[in-house]
């Protein structure tokens, strides 16, 4: 009786898994109740994403008939009295009413009673006709299936395609996903707009999808199981866990970066020195190894109108470590003149690596127009060996001389430990001249790289006196 009990159970358990199976391969529906879909909006300057907050959430609450049609309302799910689509699916395609409330103010498209919008069966080299978003609102067109392949989504297997609407406004190729939706903008209304081509206004926003939660808050889908983000190329240089230390007239100067400000152009660390006061709006391109100032609204440069400085998206460029050897940038630099400050090229002489914090970093070797004969030396994740962190001293001879020019002795970080000594920038990286025993400065103090005062330094080491770097050789004692 027992035996045939336990045959029983495995039976009934393998009939389920078998139903299991047969559940688990059937077609996603793309309508169903149950499902939220979270968007992210990001607004862009130019080609830079300047910032990115939550948007829409939107889900299926009941049902409605309209010209004899069953269609699902989706609705705001703050508010699932604001609909916002009447959406239907049958066999593999999904349509939208021409009657819901985000079409209304359409007058591309030709007057129908809906729209198909999908169509997840057919295979590559076919089109079908489709509702398309647009830069002048939606239109209908031939939308061409260029690849069909399948994701994972929980343990399960989805069919994706990547098609492109063979239309006179966009050729952008976008992905749709079954059960999912368009991946790129709204899910039931697919698209792609290249913002970029013939933009006039640099500002515009683009919304994407997030992720699709279930009614108890799990992620069903998340759009990074598609586009996972890949670390940027480049290490952070602006960061608020590290301290720079200088070294200005014998005295230490320290600075760090503070909390983000957003402004009209992104999010910019301000630099901060000992006392708490802002002295720059920092911001970077990890991606591609550029670091720049803020140029709008910096209390020292607002005055500056500067129409052909290459300034990209409101900031100046001070650091490209993703220069290569040979390549010319422009930038910004301390000026003897009325303004303060001059631009003027650099150019990108030698690249090698340095080890900083067990993270390889580039170091770049640049020349600065109108310095011949001088070296400086930039370190990805560090700066810049001679001037401030936003301010590298390669503008004019002067006006160094009549300030005194920074130099960078270590960075430190939060818990005080050194990652960063002077002597990694390299060998005499911006030594400008070497003492004899008649060449001493008008201030004859000697202080070492760490702003201690010295008396006797050790030939060959490098010392601060004057507010400049030397080598020591016999004889420079006080």
């Amino acid at each position: 009786m027992v035996k045939r009990l336990l045959l029983s159970t495995m039976a009934a358990t393998i009939v389920c898994a078998f139903a299991s199976a047969q559940i688990s391969n059937a077609a996603a529906r793309l309508t169903a109740e149950g499902k939220e879909w979270n968007y992210d909006c990001t607004k862009y300057f130019g080609i830079k994403p300047i910032c990115t907050t939550p948007s829409k959430s939107l889900r299926f609450s009941g049902k409605t008939i309209k010209g004899g049609r069953e269609y699902f309302v989706l609705t705001s799910s703050k508010n699932t009295a604001d609909t916002v689509a009447l959406i239907r699916e049958e066999d593999g395609k999904v349509y939208v009413c021409a009657d819901s409330p985000v079409l209304h103010m359409d007058y591309e498209a030709p007057q129908t009673d809906e729209y198909q919008v999908n169509d997840f069966k057919t295979e590559p080299g076919g089109k079908y006709k489709g509702l398309v978003s647009e830069p002048r609102g939606y239109s209908v067109c031939d939308i061409e299936v260029l690849k069909v392949d399948t994701v994972g989504i929980g343990g399960r297997s989805f069919r994706k395609q990547t098609v492109r609407p063979v239309s006179q406004y966009t050729d952008c190729a976008y992905d749709v996903v079954e059960g999912i939706g368009c991946l790129d903008e709204w899910f039931f209304l697919p698209g792609k707009i290249d913002y970029t081509t013939g933009q006039t206004n640099p500002h515009y926003s683009i919304i994407s999808l997030k992720n699709v939660k279930d009614d108890e808050d799990y992620e069903l889908f998340s759009i990074n199981d598609i586009y996972p983000k890949p670390e940027p190329e480049f290490a952070t240089t602006i960061r608020e866990d590290r301290v720079w230390a200088y070294s200005v007239n014998g005295k230490e100067k320290r600075l760090k970066a503070g909390t983000p400000e957003l402004t009209d152009y992104g999010y910019y660390y301000p630099v901060l020195d000992e006392h708490g006061d802002s002295l720059a709006l920092m911001s970077e391109w990890r991606d591609y190894g550029r670091v720049e100032r803020y140029g709008r609204g910096d209390p020292e440069l607002l005055q500056q109108h500067w129409s052909d400085l290459d300034m990209y998206y409101g900031g100046y460029d001070v650091y490209r470590f993703g220069a290569e050897v040979g390549h010319k940038y422009r930038t910004i630099g301390l000026s003897n003149g009325p303004d303060r400050y001059k631009k003027l090229d650099v150019t990108v002489v030698s690249v090698d690596t340095v080890v900083i914090a067990g993270e390889k970093c580039r170091r770049q070797t640049l020349a600065a127009e109108g310095r011949p004969g001088e070296k400086f030396v930039a370190v990805e994740g560090i700066g810049i060996n001679r001037g401030w962190l936003h301010l590298p001293a390669w503008g004019d001879k002067e006006a160094e001389e009549a300030i005194g020019v920074p130099v960078l002795t270590e960075v430190r970080d939060i818990e005080g430990n050194v990652i960063f000594k002077h002597e990694d920038f390299g060998p005499d990286a911006g030594v400008e001249e070497t003492l004899t025993d008649n060449a001493i400065s008008k201030d004859a103090r000697m202080y070492d790289l760490n702003g201690r005062e010295i008396r006797n330094p050790e030939p060959g080491t490098v010392y601060i006196q004057g507010g400049r770097k030397h080598v020591a050789t016999r004889g420079n004692t006080l």
